[in-house]
């Protein structure tokens, strides 16, 4: 097997609660590079208004990893604000490239600071943490990654602290490719009464205590969740809206157009997006698009729950509900086993990444509106600033 082919050769995850089970995940080559992105003022731009950005140039960084990268398969977490990426070695200079023009993209379209950084595999091991990987399908062609063993959190602290630019990438004032990048479907508005986003990290630095803490709050998630599991996805058939022209159509072209010319992709986009349209109002197919084929598969693949060493949801649920599921983590906090972050909105937004129609090969991304995961990785840093200070004063 060649080092390329090491994540398609990886079986998938049977069920997404399996990321609870330590030995489900293979350790990556030594020879690896874990890439990590974030936007640096993302609290700044949502404050704004600019989540949809925000989200945009997260999902940015992981469309230009895979645009660069045709021959070998990457595989990558979307944080919101973000991205991890973990790369083989044969593509990892074409990789670093690709983000070094996503940052330049971010800020010249935005205005926004992306910060872009990777460390080896190998370097991480040796500070004493380990990168193992799983894939979870959605849907046939369609996987996503999930990351265990410390390695994806060290790689964040170590790019976010860097005074000297070991770990940190240049900007590269070119264009990336992101053509597949798309954002065109209003805002998923809750059925239930709140899209509720979930942050939680296990406090524990030991792999399998890690993963029994995550075993039983998703094992008490799911069962408030319970009869109706699948009420609480954030995308569903009656809440899917399309308007013509999409809100989104402008962020598409800021980011498709690269040296086309301006007018040509703008048409390009807005004829696409037309046709797409009168698929969608007439229960159509047009071309490669199958409206109610699409419309099936996009509820698939949408990607609302995630792990990257950090458990990662965004689910509809009710006032009720709601108030259960903080209950268990407020407890297992007080048990010191968590430090977690929520955050209520009135809408999910998907931002989406298509590769192939033809073939079904498309990912959507799932974030919360008003803030979303940046929102709620701000409460779960303060939670870890309190615990810390509680530690240093019993000491």
């Amino acid at each position: 097997m060649q080092k390329n082919d090491f994540i398609a050769a990886l079986p998938s995850l049977a069920a997404f609660r399996d990321l609870s089970k330590p030995e489900l995940f293979t350790p990556l080559p030594d020879d690896w590079c874990v890439f990590c992105c974030d936007v640096a003022n993302s609290t700044r731009a949502i404050e704004q208004g600019r989540y949809k950005v925000v989200n945009m140039v997260g999902a940015a960084c992981i469309m230009a990893a895979i645009n660069a990268s045709p021959m070998a398969e990457i595989a990558y977490v979307f944080g919101g604000d973000g991205a991890t990426l973990a790369v083989p070695s044969a593509v990892a200079s074409d990789v670093e490239q690709a983000l070094a023009r996503t940052k330049y993209f971010a800020e010249t379209a935005f205005h926004l600071e992306l910060r872009v950084g990777a460390v080896p595999v190998q370097e991480l091991r040796r500070r004493g943490a380990e990168v193992r990987i799983a894939m979870l399908e959605l849907s046939p062609g369609n996987r996503v990654a999930l990351f265990a063993g410390g390695g994806v959190q060290l790689t964040d602290r170590l790019i976010k602290h860097d005074k000297t630019g070991r770990w940190l990438i240049a900007v590269e004032s070119e264009w990336p490719e992101l053509s597949g990048l798309s954002c065109r479907w209003e805002p998923l508005a809750a059925r239930q009464g709140t899209m509720l986003c979930l942050l939680i990290s296990a406090t524990s630095s030991v792999m399998s205590e890690r993963a029994e803490v995550y075993a039983g709050l998703l094992k008490d998630i799911e069962s408030i969740l319970a009869p109706h599991l699948e009420q609480a996805r954030p995308v569903r058939a009656d809440n899917m809206r399309f308007r013509w022209p999409p809100r989104g159509l402008s962020l598409e072209l800021e980011a498709t157009c690269g040296t086309h010319p301006r007018w040509t992709q703008r048409l390009q986009l807005y004829a696409s997006s037309f046709f797409q349209l009168l698929a969608e109002r007439y229960d159509k197919q047009i071309g490669a698009y199958n409206a109610p084929i699409y419309r099936h598969e996009l509820r698939t693949n949408s990607d609302y729950r995630r792990y990257d060493d950090v458990l990662r949801m965004v689910i509809d649920v009710t006032p009720q509900q709601q108030l259960r599921i903080e209950s268990v983590l407020k407890a297992a906090y007080s048990r010191a086993e968590i430090i977690y972050g929520t955050h209520s909105s009135r809408a999910a937004m998907m931002t989406c990444l298509l590769f192939s129609l033809e073939t079904s090969r498309h990912l959507h991304f799932v974030d919360g509106t008003e803030g979303g995961f940046t929102y709620a990785a701000r409460a779960m840093k303060a939670q870890a600033g309190q615990r810390h200070s509680i530690a240093v004063s019993t000491v």
